[in-house]
């Protein structure tokens, strides 16, 4: 998602990191073309491109916000997509929550220590 900000250099982006004691959300927000009501809710899925005019304006193969959301459920997570419409800006949030220490034991094999 960042990537896709970036080749638009002429768009700022804002980054957003609200941290909770149970997982954080980044917030991707930018004032560019927006994405079209009808078309959010299939953002997600493989191949997706919007309208033919901006497939052909900006490229890409629509795989990049599939791809995002498989890695964010991998870790436990979820990704969400807003936005007014065209030419409005859209905000992509990715929420995911907070492991600690508890949540992955190190065996004794990693830490080199031997078990009484």
């Amino acid at each position: 998602m960042l990537s896709h900000e970036l080749r638009t250099p002429l768009t700022p982006v804002q980054l957003a990191v609200p941290i909770d004691g149970t997982g954080i959300a980044i917030d991707f927000t930018d004032h560019g073309i927006g994405i079209e009501p009808e078309i959010l809710p299939k953002i997600f899925t493989p191949f997706e491109q919007g309208s033919s005019d901006l497939a052909r304006r900006y490229g890409g193969l629509g795989l990049g916000l599939a791809i995002s959301r498989s890695l964010v459920q991998m870790h436990g997570g979820r990704i969400t997509a807003t936005s007014d419409g065209r030419d409005q800006g859209a905000t992509f949030t990715v929420e995911l929550p907070i492991a600690t220490a508890s949540d992955y034991p190190v065996s004794d094999e990693l830490t080199g220590m031997e078990s009484d």
